[in-house]
């Protein structure tokens, strides 16, 4: 399967007002409007979709905020001590709850709840909370909401499924099928690694959703050759603030937990 996206074109008003910003990437124009520019011991959870966040000396991006939790996903790839992107299997199956069980540092599921998480710094790991990862199927041509979907749902029903099912609880997970920013790394067609996504294919055939270097999506046979890298995400605390920088991708917010 080829996946396709689009970048939709708008108009705007003739006499919409700038507030803010210099127009260029780092710092686009801000328009009325808009949320306001961020102030020292704002929480952080009064932000926006896509704004930068510094956490443990990595680059994160907010995904989206969900019962005053704000999840986050890596900019770049878990990479190794020689800033190599880090390589491994999926799973033993393609469920990603029995990856996080399986006592198994080649697998990631395990590998990033246990050594990546115990690797943490106390003072951001006291941010963290258990977010809740979607696990529904997403095969061909079915749209990517359907990633929402339960378990027990088949090629027939998985249409009905409620965004309340087939969900997975705690610190460490990847993006979904056809959420914001689970895309490719990397400039033109080719990305520094393979990245495996957290939903399953199709489950009676234990294949797991990944995209490719090129920005495909695909889909891997847990046994065959494919392992790839991960951008991990992760959920912050209620009471994380902001203690300085605008959100911006030169300048993340820098955060602790509000005393």
């Amino acid at each position: 399967m080829t996946a396709y996206g689009v970048r939709p074109s708008i108009n705007l008003k003739s006499d919409i007002l700038i507030s803010g910003g210099d127009g260029t990437r780092e710092k686009p124009y801000k328009i009325e409007g808009d949320k306001k520019i961020a102030k020292v011991n704002d929480k952080l959870n009064s932000r926006v979709s896509g704004e930068y966040v510094n956490f443990d000396k990595k680059k994160y991006r907010i995904v989206g905020i969900e019962n005053e939790v704000t999840k986050l996903t890596s900019v770049d790839y878990v990479r190794d001590d020689s800033g190599e992107v880090m390589k491994k299997s999926f799973g033993s199956d393609e469920s990603w709850a029995t990856s996080v069980t399986s006592n198994d540092d080649n697998y990631w599921g395990y590998y990033l709840n246990n050594t990546w998480y115990n690797n943490i710094s106390e003072t951001y790991k006291n941010m963290l909370v258990e977010g809740t990862y979607y696990l529904g199927e997403y095969f061909d041509n079915v749209s990517y909401k359907d990633t929402v979907c339960s378990e027990s749902n088949t090629i027939e029903t998985i249409k009905k499924c409620s965004k309340t099912s087939s969900t997975w609880t705690g610190y460490v997970g990847l993006s979904r099928a056809g959420e914001m920013f689970s895309a490719q790394l990397g400039e033109g067609d080719s990305s520094s690694s393979d990245m495996w996504l957290i939903s399953p294919y199709i489950k009676e055939y234990s294949y797991v959703r990944y995209i490719f270097s090129r920005g495909y999506l695909y889909c891997s046979d847990l046994h065959s050759t494919v392992v790839g890298g991960v951008r991990p995400s992760i959920n912050l605390n209620s009471d994380v603030i902001i203690t300085g920088g605008n959100g911006t991708e030169l300048e993340p917010y820098d955060i602790k937990l509000a005393s």
